[in-house]
């Protein structure tokens, strides 16, 4: 996202009224913030995430149905890359908060100039972003806690799923993160190939496949001692997608 030509796409998950009308305004006093979409509690939200795809999200805390600690949780497991920003009376939920990776924590009652400090938090996460767009736009983008990886997916050998982690092995080491393969599969194009439950291999870095059972395969790369097995359909899936 360019911050300089769009705008910020915000929603707001808010169930005192008084509150979340003040905060809508104040948001919407900003020339570069959309506020997409308000609601009275953190289900509603989550149910209509898909449709209004939001950059940020302002969450109270303390909401009836779904609290906004378990609706961050949710909303991460979604869009990893989605902003947080919590709402609270109490300052003893800070905690937990930092733990699901909030931009900021903002205690009742606020300020519009906190508000705009709030904003500015978003923007320099997305401005890190737009440093260089196409770059990042060429780049797997993995986050593991705190730290985000940016691997080109040409270096990449093959990515595993090893227990609840996923390892990403590449030409510069070893990533880990906690994202699922599935998620990480669907950001990557036509080279890469899901071999197995628990695999996912990069076409052009393979060097040889072999068989090492009845009807198992073991997948080896270029200049790289680790390798895969694969089920005879996988092999023969394999070698139809590469002959069309």
């Amino acid at each position: 996202m360019d911050i300089h030509n769009d705008k910020i796409r915000i929603a707001i998950a808010e169930d005192e009224a008084p509150t979340r009308q003040l905060l809508q305004s104040y948001l919407e006093s900003f020339s570069h913030i959309d506020v997409v979409a308000s609601y009275n509690n953190g289900k509603e939200l989550v149910d209509e995430i898909d449709q209004i795809n939001p950059t940020a999200v302002f969450l109270d805390v303390e909401m009836p149905e779904l609290d906004g600690l378990s609706t961050a949780a949710i909303l991460k497991e979604k869009d990893p890359y989605i902003y947080i920003i919590y709402l609270t009376a109490h300052p003893q939920y800070a905690a937990d908060a930092f733990q699901l990776e909030a931009v900021d924590y903002l205690i009742k009652p606020f300020t519009k100039e906190r508000i705009e400090k709030a904003v500015g938090k978003i923007e320099k996460f997305l401005g890190l972003n737009s440093i260089n767009s196409q770059a990042v736009k060429d780049c797997l983008v993995l986050k593991n806690n705190h730290e985000a990886y940016f691997i080109n997916p040409a270096d990449i050998y093959f990515i595993e799923k090893e227990n609840k982690k996923t390892i990403v092995h590449t030409t510069n080491g070893k990533y880990t993160t906690a994202e699922p393969l599935n998620a990480i599969g669907e950001k990557l194009d036509r080279n890469f190939f899901r071999c197995h439950k628990s695999f996912i291999v990069n076409i052009k870095k393979i060097e040889k496949i072999f068989p090492i059972a009845d009807r198992i395969y073991q997948v080896s790369f270029i200049n790289y001692q680790n390798h895969v097995t694969m089920g005879r359909p996988k092999l023969e899936e394999l070698y139809s997608l590469i002959v069309k």
